[in-house]
């Protein structure tokens, strides 16, 4: 399941606590799967709901781009792992919508850029989502590697999500081929995933290009 990429929001982009409002940063770690695995997930949609819908007033943001980034990651990776992709793409759209999201941490944007390619898809808008990876890729050259980066990682879940065991969509199966190509020590996992049968077979090439940068 999309579960093990959505929960890197929280993992992998740890905050440091002094930017954040104390309420909402103090949510959002009780929140976190590493923090409570435990927590039923009736009980953590309805409060991650209620964190989300504290922070807006009117269709408006009310707090910083930081807090907003702390409580859509919730919003967003409880939705990829529920396969609620259109709640996921919402939740990615109402983040870029906020005030002072040209503002925002670099890391955390990037995030949920290649989350709302990765939504769409899902959701079977497979252009829109291709056309969304490759704009996020392009649209700054200086981080474009680490932007194929993230998108390669996202593709893993996307091709499991799919279902493992279904013929791959030929469209997504080029797009794979072309970002693999963007490394020059991949040429030949790009050439193993054209002759890839199932959605798994491609999910297992992407997870054994990880050590490639």
């Amino acid at each position: 399941m999309y579960g093990w990429v959505a929960r890197s929001i929280g993992r992998l982009y740890t905050p440091t606590v002094g930017v954040f409002d104390e309420r909402i940063y103090a949510e959002w770690d009780a929140l976190c799967f590493s923090t409570n695995p435990t927590m039923p997930v009736e009980e953590r949609d309805r409060r991650v709901k209620a964190l989300f819908e504290s922070c807006r007033k009117d269709g408006q943001w009310t707090v910083s781009i930081a807090d907003a980034g702390l409580v859509t990651g919730h919003v967003v990776g409880d939705a990829l792992i529920a396969g609620r992709y259109q709640d996921a793409i919402e939740g990615c759209l109402l983040y870029f919508a906020h005030p002072e999201a040209m503002h925002a941490d670099e890391d955390r944007y990037e995030r949920f850029g290649a989350n709302l390619g990765s939504a769409q898809i899902l959701s079977g808008d497979v252009e829109t989502g291709l056309q969304t990876y490759l704009e996020f890729i392009e649209g700054v050259p200086s981080r474009r590697r680490e932007r194929m980066g993230m998108v390669r990682y996202d593709l893993t879940a996307v091709f499991e999500d799919l279902g493992k065991g279904r013929a791959p969509d030929e469209r997504l199966r080029q797009f794979t081929v072309e970002l693999l190509r963007g490394w020059k020590a991949l040429a030949r996992k790009a050439t193993a995933v054209l002759k890839a049968k199932t959605n798994g077979e491609i999910q297992r090439i992407l997870e054994s290009t990880y050590s490639a940068r």
